[in-house]
C-alpha cells in the first residue's frame, strides 16, 4: 500500500464510482511503479459495485489517462498502473485554460487599470481648472430671551391647571405686549400684581386658558375670579389707601369734639330728672 498513491487519487477529478475503483487500485499499489493486479472479482467485493460497473469504471479511468492497464503474457492477470508521474490530458486541457484566462485577466486588469488613471488625471485637471465657491455662511438663529411675565403664567398654569407644559397660543406675546403698553410699564416688566392675577385666572372654570385672554380681561382677574358664568367671585379689596385713613380719623375727632358740649347738657338734664342720689 502506498500513501502517496492513495493521496493522490483522492485529488483526481473523476466520476464518484470511478473514483472508489481507482482508491482500491491505489491501497494496492506498490511504492515504486503504483502498480496492483486485483481481480475483478476483489475488486468487486472491495468497492460493492458489480463486475460490470466495475470494468466500465476500469474503462473511464484509462480513458482519462489516470491508469494504465496490461495484460501479462501467458496469465490472465491485468497489471494496472497508476499514473502518478504522467499529466493526464484532462488536466493539461484544465491548466492550459487557467493561464489563457490568467492572461486575458492580467490584460484586462491592465487596461483597466489604464483606463482608471485616465480618468483620475481628468478628474484632477477638471478640478484645478473649477473655481471653488464656499456656500455662504448661514445667519445664526437668534433664540428669544425668556419674557418673565409668560414663564410666570406658564409656571401658575402647570400647578393650578394641567401638569404639562403650557403651550404658548397665537397672540400670546401679542396682547402681553399690549397690556404693557396700557399699563405703562417696560417691555420686560410684569403687570402689577400679575401673579394675583394669574392665580385668579387659573383657578376660575374656564374651559380654556391662554395668555392673551387673560391679558384681555386682566382687570377682572386682577381683582378676583369668575364663576362659571363668567361673572367676578370673591372680589379682592385693595389696602387703603394710609391718606384716606389719616383723613378718616381725623373727621371722627373732630366730630367727636363738636358732639362732646352737647353730651355734657344731656348728662345734665338726666341728673335734674332723676334726682340727687341717695
Amino acid at each position: 500500500m502506498s500513501n502517496r498513491a492513495i493521496n493522490w487519487a483522492v485529488r483526481q477529478k473523476v466520476p464518484p464510482t470511478a473514483k472508489l475503483v481507482l482508491m482500491v487500485l491505489a491501497n494496492y499499489a506498490d511504492r515504486e511503479k503504483y502498480q496492483c493486479y486485483p481481480s475483478l472479482t476483489r475488486l468487486r467485493d472491495d468497492t460493492g459495485l458489480n463486475r460490470v460497473t466495475v470494468t466500465r469504471c476500469i474503462t473511464q479511468l484509462v480513458d482519462e489517462g489516470v491508469v494504465s492497464r496490461e495484460q501479462r503474457q501467458n496469465s490472465q492477470t491485468t497489471v494496472y498502473t497508476l499514473q502518478l508521474h504522467k499529466t493526464t490530458t484532462k488536466q493539461l486541457h484544465s491548466a492550459t485554460s487557467g493561464a489563457e484566462q490568467l492572461v486575458a485577466i492580467g490584460i484586462t486588469g491592465s487596461c483597466n487599470t489604464h483606463k482608471i488613471s485616465k480618468e483620475k488625471e481628468s478628474t484632477k485637471e477638471k478640478e484645478n481648472n473649477t473655481t471653488v465657491i464656499e456656500p455662504l455662511a448661514q445667519p445664526e438663529k437668534r433664540q428669544r430671551p425668556a419674557d418673565p411675565a409668560y414663564e410666570l403664567f406658564a409656571e401658575v398654569f402647570s400647578d393650578l391647571r394641567s401638569p404639562a407644559k403650557y403651550q404658548r397660543k397665537a397672540g400670546d406675546f401679542v396682547q402681553l405686549a399690549n397690556l404693557r403698553k396700557a399699563q405703562g410699564i417696560d417691555s420686560r416688566d410684569s403687570p402689577p400684581d400679575w401673579l394675583q392675577a394669574c392665580r385668579n385666572y387659573c383657578a376660575s372654570p374656564l374651559g380654556s386658558l391662554s395668555l392673551a385672554d387673560l391679558c384681555l380681561r386682566y382687570a377682572v382677574f386682577v381683582r378676583s375670579g369668575v364663576n362659571q358664568y363668567g361673572k367676578p367671585i370673591g372680589i379682592k379689596q385693595s389696602a387703603e389707601d394710609p391718606n384716606t385713613r389719616a383723613a378718616r380719623d381725623f373727621v371722627s375727632r373732630e366730630l367727636a369734639k363738636t358732639l362732646q358740649p352737647d353730651l355734657s347738657n344731656v348728662r345734665e338734664d338726666l341728673g335734674r330728672l332723676t334726682g340727687p342720689s341717695q
